[in-house]
């Protein structure tokens, strides 16, 4: 029974927040290296079974239900910063993975909807916490950045399309290696990435488990707890 709840869990990819970003362009030929537009983010929130949600404050008590991008520059990163929770009370845990792109929708400025050959090309959504876990009751900071290229059609008065944020849901937030079980192997895999920290500097989001932006003894505190939590609910 327990081989099987391991299993149940493995890459498990769950949508959590559905983003709608709405962007209302406005032509303006003085400014041929901005895009012609006031940028204007209409965003809808949904979550899944799981219990990660987006919130504005980092406080986690206020719905996100809107991103406003502003005017955007082509070719020019522009970002937004808000909040995740797992409300989820089980010990569950869940990494962040790459957000997915869906249902483009192009319009001139009569309205009219405008076929794009591929649409997903005129842009490009990151997240800057692919690979972070996240515990029951945690609050994180997140970044969406858009990219629009200066390929995008010139009669694109307005466009629309989805931003899906998706984890993977874990076995347990000590399951650092994401594959299902929870064992030595996480014990390895942390003390890999928490040594190479420190000997090249470079940063891993699975290890800053506490989410402060700095790898240090805390987190190795914070996934040992994991670990020995995990074990002692087996009974």
């Amino acid at each position: 029974m327990k081989a099987l709840k391991k299993q149940i869990f493995k890459g498990k990819i769950i949508p959590i927040v559905l983003i709608s970003i709405m962007i209302i362009t406005i032509l303006h030929s003085a400014a041929p290296n901005i895009l012609p537009s006031q940028v204007k983010a209409s965003t809808a929130l949904t979550e899944s079974a799981s219990s990660v949600n987006a919130y504005s404050d980092s406080s986690a008590t206020i719905s996100l239900t809107n991103l406003n991008w502003g005017a955007v520059t082509l070719n020019i990163p522009d970002t937004q910063t808000f909040y995740l929770k797992d409300a989820d009370p089980s010990m569950h845990g869940y990494a962040a993975t790459a957000p997915s792109l869906t249902d483009f929708v192009f319009k001139d400025s009569n309205g009219n909807v405008i076929s794009a050959p591929s649409d997903s090309q005129y842009f490009s959504v990151t997240l800057n916490r692919v690979g972070a876990i996240m515990a029951s009751g945690q609050v994180m900071s997140a970044t969406l950045t858009l990219v629009i290229s200066s390929n995008i059609p010139s009669n694109v008065a307005s466009f629309n399309f989805n931003i899906v944020l998706n984890f993977n849901q874990l076995i347990s937030p000590a399951d650092v290696n994401q594959d299902g079980q929870v064992n030595f192997n996480d014990v390895i895999y942390f003390a890999a990435l928490y040594v190479n920290y420190f000997t090249t500097g470079t940063y891993s989001q699975t290890v800053d488990l506490d989410h402060t932006g700095v790898i240090n003894f805390n987190d190795v505190l914070t996934f040992t707890n994991y670990y020995v939590a995990y074990y002692q609910s087996l009974g």
